[in-house]
């Protein structure tokens, strides 16, 4: 009998997350060369982000690319925080957790591995801890092993989130069939310890992968539209 995995991603930090539901409205899709998925906008501070998440298997994408992540991307005012899931599909057996948050103070630790499958997933991202002028990130892709933390020295304030599928476009070779590069269940948004509110709920939009990275070009990887306004999986291509 298979035992199921619970595996939960948390992340502490500062992101302010309900907009009123008049605010929500749909946003131009952009177009990228290396990632797909959706995005929202809004004016964050302090919140929690809620999203199963389920990690494709290494064989699937080994003859497409060389290099594939599932993301969290956080835009703020002071620069970009990528939270990664991320492999060598042709090379790896397990995913490794990562930040990437070029031109941030303060070091960047991470430890451990998740194995891919077809278990779900968990993320939660929460409002920090700030001691002193510390702003804190601390994620949680397994709450019983891997772990990654970040420290910066000023807060600063959120302006978009986004939930997407990565994959390496210098390496990248369209399959015969469509793929599944990303899997999100029901994304909720919420503030402090207030009742999460979809992804649908707020400003939002999609993200698309084409070859050139503007509307002409070849698409590679694309988001299905949310399911019940906040789930959705990303597809090569």
């Amino acid at each position: 009998m298979k035992v199921r995995r619970v595996v939960v991603i948390a992340v502490a930090l500062a992101v302010a997350l309900v907009p009123t539901a008049a605010s929500a409205g749909t946003l131009a899709t952009q177009y990228t060369r290396s990632y797909a998925g959706h995005y929202v906008t809004h004016t964050f501070s302090t919140g929690s982000i809620v999203t199963p998440v389920t990690l494709p298997t290494f064989s699937s994408l080994s003859q497409t690319t060389t290099g594939i992540a599932t993301e969290i991307r956080i835009y703020s005012s002071i620069g970009e925080i990528d939270l990664q899931l991320g492999a060598d599909p042709q090379t790896a057996t397990t995913y490794t957790p990562t930040i990437e948050a070029p031109g941030f103070g303060g070091p960047i630790t991470c430890n451990g591995i998740i194995t891919p499958g077809n278990d779900t997933e968990q993320v939660v991202l929460q409002s920090p801890a700030i001691t002193g002028g510390l702003n804190q990130i601390n994620w949680w892709p397994n709450i019983n092993g891997p772990s990654c933390s970040i420290d910066f020295n000023s807060t600063f304030t959120y302006s978009s989130v986004a939930f997407v599928g990565t994959f390496n476009p210098k390496t990248f070779h369209a399959p015969p069939h469509p793929i599944t590069l990303a899997s999100f269940g029901q994304i909720q948004l919420s503030e402090n310890t207030a009742s999460g509110a979809l992804l649908s709920s707020y400003n939002h939009g999609r993200l698309i992968a084409t070859s050139t990275g503007t509307k002409t070009g070849i698409v590679g990887a694309k988001p299905s539209a949310l399911i019940n306004g906040s789930s959705f999986t990303v597809t090569i291509p």
